[in-house]
């Protein structure tokens, strides 16, 4: 019986967020784009295994359009996703040099 209504809630749930995805147009992309949400910002890291995930104390976020601006960078013939991406993470990483972050 318990494994009956938690399979129920589940369902809701899920039924639930498929709503919500369907909701695109109601969503205003250059609002959330244009959205800084109180960046940029560095954050000291205290958690040793993120630490050592990251290999460091502080990370970098940046608001959205900063990573926009990135991305539109990179030219429309790389089709390598990964190429796309080290390109994003180098260019941030000279960002933190500049800066002597």
């Amino acid at each position: 019986m318990l494994i009956k209504i938690k399979k129920e809630k589940d369902k809701l749930q899920v039924e639930s967020e498929m709503k919500n995805m369907g909701n695109e147009n109601k969503k205003d992309f250059n609002v959330m784009m244009n959205n800084n949400k109180d960046m940029p910002k560095i954050q000291v890291i205290k958690d040793e295994k993120t630490i050592k995930k990251y290999g460091g104390t502080k990370m970098f976020f940046a608001p959205p359009i900063y990573y926009d601006k990135l991305m539109k960078k990179i030219p429309a013939n790389i089709l390598n996703l990964i190429s796309g991406i080290l390109l994003v993470c180098l260019t941030v990483f000279k960002f933190f040099q500049e800066r002597g972050v």
